[in-house]
């Protein structure tokens, strides 16, 4: 008897949905290519209807059978099996329990209605289940054909137990007992690629990818034919940050199966990775439109949602919402919302889906359409802290402070954790200049993180202006508290931050980019070039990376070098403010005014409290002559930051040069330390 082990609930286990309870589709083959059908042989019939999925004849035809052996107990298995695989769940499980009835000793009728019970997300009787199933097959050492990625497999009864318990007690998150199962099977079969593979993807939920990698390259090892295994050693890769190997095992599994969804899904997933947004588009396409063509044989395929969602939804609906996010970073961002809209048409309840358009009408700048598809979030599923997380966002970029503040509290009042809330309170510590406040948010954010993955719980991914592809949430902390450690000049602790995240993706560009920012505002410029170089090998389109290499280049006044590094930077990034701010430098020491102002302009634009560069605009202004211009930016620098004692300098020389010789004698006095704030009561309007 065939049992069908998958959770096709729970996921990314390595088989694809198997025929339920019925028997291999290998030896049906191998029976219609040597027999002729007999009309009048039952047992035939069912197996042939079955094999050509011929739910509704095959179910007919079992009810025959039932009538005319009803003491045979194969035949409520047959029929539990067909009618889980017409989503007759309750069917399934009351003919799997008749099977028990019939042959209480029989561990195909326990084991096939563990498997029924787990896709109703019974989990724990299924365990009690598969237990017995595991018992009665030790004890009559029966087989069964059970079919292991694209290949079915003969293996003994108790081991496909094991196996089927073993993916139970991962959806109840008690991961070892999975573990110690899966192990059991492998010190059994240690020829055999199914132990391995389902304690590959036990060590994926664990997070554990390297672990995966390497069970995932056993099973490879065993049965390289096996496109599945190809594609969860791609998914694992994926999870490591190593494009490269992912997109290499997807072009493999593409190979192997042409027509699998899933492989052309996560190749899509490596392109994105890389960077490559118009291939990603291509292959998320081509998932879409195989996930149809399964549709349309009965065979919808499942996948799990994409990482900063909880719900489980199709390869088709998955596709739909990560093409979006590639169209997002082409710019594209009417194809982003028409495909979001699209997944909203498909499901009105999808809090991840409003979520995400909110993030795309961000993108484009309409923040109030942001804020009520956040809205719409929050009264779907009123305790959903990654709306309140949205909704921050967009008050944030609107310049709504105290508004995002108030969402990242709900947040983390609603999920205390939820390492993403803790991370986006932290962040809005950072907007107010609040950065000792933020360190310790980011501190927090990072524990509840590391407290995730010990505990086996799905782990928060996070996203950080400078990564193309979305990061780990202690990666994306880690390099957000490194920048308040810059604020505060605590160079050796942002440092010691961005080692870590070079350490955790030591094949991504974002960490090594990052650091040589660090490492260029301490003037260790050799370090910074290095890291610049190491990140560009990785990514040659890194734009942080071309930032920072840009900057060095100008301070060694090689300014040609400089603005092309610079304006190839933005022509990837064109949201960065500090390579605006960089490149307006390199202007202005060219003596090009006019586009200093314009770069400066950019800058405070995107940073609107940057102190430094109101504090460069102004100096631009008053090369130029705009003293007024140049008084305004000044008082505004110094508005953020008091101690901005440049600004003071030069407002002071702007107003002597308007004749305001009383107010350039204050900002002098001030900025020597001779005058208070209270003394001073002087600014821009002051001037006449």
């Amino acid at each position: 008897m065939v049992n069908d082990l998958q959770n096709a609930e729970e996921s990314n286990a390595p088989d694809e949905a198997m025929d339920a309870a019925v028997q291999p589709r290998a030896a049906v083959r191998s029976r219609a290519a040597t027999e002729e059908p007999d009309a009048q042989s039952l047992p035939n019939r069912v197996h042939a209807l079955i094999s050509d999925r011929q739910w509704a004849d095959a179910l007919e035809a079992l009810g025959e059978a039932i009538l005319a052996a009803p003491a045979e107990s194969r035949w409520y298995n047959l029929r539990a099996g067909v009618y889980y695989k017409v989503g007759e769940l309750d069917l399934a499980c009351a003919d799997a329990e008749k099977a028990i009835q019939l042959a209480p000793r029989a561990a195909d009728g326990w084991a096939q209605r563990a498997f029924v019970r787990a896709r109703q997300g019974k989990h724990l009787e299924a365990t009690l289940d598969y237990t017995e199933a595991i018992r009665l097959a030790e004890i009559d050492g029966s087989e069964c054909v059970v079919r292991f990625g694209n290949f079915p497999a003969t293996i003994r009864q108790d081991a496909a137990a094991l196996i089927g318990r073993a993916q139970c007690y991962a959806a109840l998150r008690e991961f070892e007992r999975a573990l110690d199962d899966l192990n059991r099977v492998i010190d059994a079969r240690p020829l055999s690629p199914a132990g391995f593979q389902y304690r590959g993807w036990i060590y994926q939920l664990q997070g554990d990818y390297r672990r995966a990698v390497d069970d995932f390259t056993s099973a490879i090892g065993l049965n390289p034919d096996d496109s599945h295994a190809w594609v969860e050693r791609a998914a694992a890769y994926f999870q490591l940050g190593n494009a490269g190997a992912a997109l290499a095992d997807c072009e493999k599994a593409i190979e192997l199966a042409p027509t699998c969804a899933g492989a052309w899904l996560l190749r899509a997933n490596a392109n994105r990775l890389r960077g490559t947004y118009g291939r990603a588009i291509e292959d998320y396409s081509e998932a879409i439109r195989l996930d149809a063509h399964e549709a349309a044989r009965g065979r919808p395929s499942e996948c799990a949602f994409p990482p900063d969602a909880t719900e489980r939804i199709g390869i088709d609906t998955t596709a739909l919402a990560q093409r979006s996010e590639c169209y997002a970073a082409l710019g594209e961002y009417e194809l982003a919302r028409a495909d979001l809209d699209t997944l909203i048409g498909l499901n009105s309840s999808s809090v991840f889906a409003f979520a995400r358009r909110a993030w795309i009408h961000r993108l484009m700048g309409n923040y109030d359409a942001a804020i009520a598809d956040c809205t719409i979030a929050v009264q779907l599923k009123p305790d959903d802290a990654d709306a309140f997380i949205s909704r921050s966002s967009a008050n944030f970029l609107m310049g709504q402070i105290e508004s995002g503040m108030a969402d990242a509290e709900k947040a983390v009042y609603t999920a205390p954790m939820h390492a993403g809330a803790w991370a986006q309170r932290a962040y809005g510590f950072s907007r107010k200049g609040e950065y000792q406040r933020a360190i310790q948010d980011y501190t927090e954010a990072i524990r509840v993180d590391a407290d995730d993955a010990s505990q086996g719980r799905p782990r928060r991914t996070g996203r950080h202006p400078d990564a193309n592809e979305r990061i780990g949430m202690e990666t994306a902390a880690l390099a957000r508290r490194a920048e308040c450690y810059m604020a505060l000049a605590d160079y050796e602790r942002a440092l010691a931050d961005l080692d870590r995240v070079v350490e955790l993706h030591p094949l991504s560009a974002f960490g090594f980019a990052r650091r040589a920012r660090v490492h260029r505002k301490r003037r260790d410029f050799d370090r910074a070039w290095a890291d610049c170089a190491t990140a560009l090998t990785l990514d040659p389109e890194s734009s942080r990376a071309l930032a920072v290499r840009g900057s060095v280049h100008s301070h060694f006044h090689r300014d040609a070098l400089a603005l092309a590094d610079f304006t190839r930077s933005l022509e990837l990034a064109p949201n960065d403010s500090w390579a605006y701010a960089n490149r307006g430098l390199t202007y202005f020491r060219l003596r090009d005014f006019d586009r200093a102002v314009a770069d400066y302009t950019q800058a405070i634009r995107l940073s609107p409290r940057w102190a430094e560069a109101y504090e460069a605009r102004g100096r631009a202004y008053f090369r130029q002559g705009e003293w007024r211009s140049a008084i305004d930016d000044f008082t505004r620098a110094l508005e953020i930051k008091p101690d901005l004692k440049c600004a003071l300098q030069y407002r002071g020389f702007a107003r002597e040069a308007l004749g305001d010789y009383g107010g350039a004698t204050r900002d002098r006095l001030k900025g020597e330390g001779l005058l208070t704030d209270d003394e001073s009561t002087s600014d821009a309007n002051d001037v006449e």
